[in-house]
């Protein structure tokens, strides 16, 4: 814990001297064996402050996703991995980094306090929370740099209500998607989706596809059972 809050104390001061907007960690077998913790505590009370936008895992294309997603709704989007898929549900799972705003818990009662399930090496038992977001309209983003040049995925979809935690030491999150969920499973990884997803709340399909227009770049914008 004491490790933890030095982190949070490093990173604040990193961000305000530096005076950044946001700030991605090289983690994984670097930072974590350096300080002997995990970020978790870390990114969980900027993203609740609301100040600043962090990650890790030296994602700086998800972390410009979640910046923009900021400025468009105030709040820190959070930065998960794809997982499992459901056809029943047509659903996937989101399996997020045991860090995210808690006010975006389902309910902020059933937050625990876990070790992180990977330690890169760490030595110890680390720091994470685990609990399931809460219901909502969704919108799933991230940059994707091909052979073609950069090009940004945008996919509406609602997070479901799960009544329970799922008991990952980590945080989780339940997405139904409005196409068939193999028919989207097989277009993301024909365009090579990235590793990383960023949930925001609300739906910011045409503010983000405004954006990657201005950008020049090319967008993926899944809605309903076709695609635009």
């Amino acid at each position: 814990m004491d490790k933890s809050a030095r982190m949070y104390v490093a990173l604040r001061h990193t961000l305000e001297r530096f005076r950044l907007d946001g700030l991605t960690l090289l983690g994984q077998h670097y930072v974590e064996q350096k300080t002997g913790t995990t970020s978790y505590l870390a990114h969980t009370l900027l993203h609740e402050e609301a100040q600043y936008v962090t990650n890790t895992e030296g994602d700086v294309h998800g972390l410009i996703i979640m910046k923009l997603m900021h400025l468009l709704t105030g709040k820190v989007p959070a930065y998960a991995e794809w997982g499992e898929f459901d056809e029943e549900l047509n659903a996937l799972l989101m399996v997020h980094h045991g860090f995210a705003d808690p006010s975006y818990a389902a309910d902020r009662g059933s937050v625990q306090v876990n070790r992180s399930p990977e330690q890169w090496g760490l030595e110890g038992a680390g720091f994470g929370f685990e609990y399931t977001l809460k219901p909502g309209v969704v919108t799933v983003s991230h940059l994707i740099n091909d052979a073609e040049g950069y090009k940004m995925l945008i996919v509406r979809g609602e997070a479901l209500h799960i009544p329970e935690n799922i008991p990952c030491e980590e945080i989780t999150a339940v997405v139904k998607f409005e196409q068939p969920i193999k028919l989207l499973l097989r277009r993301l990884i024909k365009e090579g989706f990235a590793h990383h997803c960023i949930i925001g709340y609300g739906d910011l399909t045409a503010e983000l596809a405004h954006v990657a227009d201005f950008m020049g770049i090319r967008k993926m914008v899944y809605e309903g059972s076709g695609e635009a």
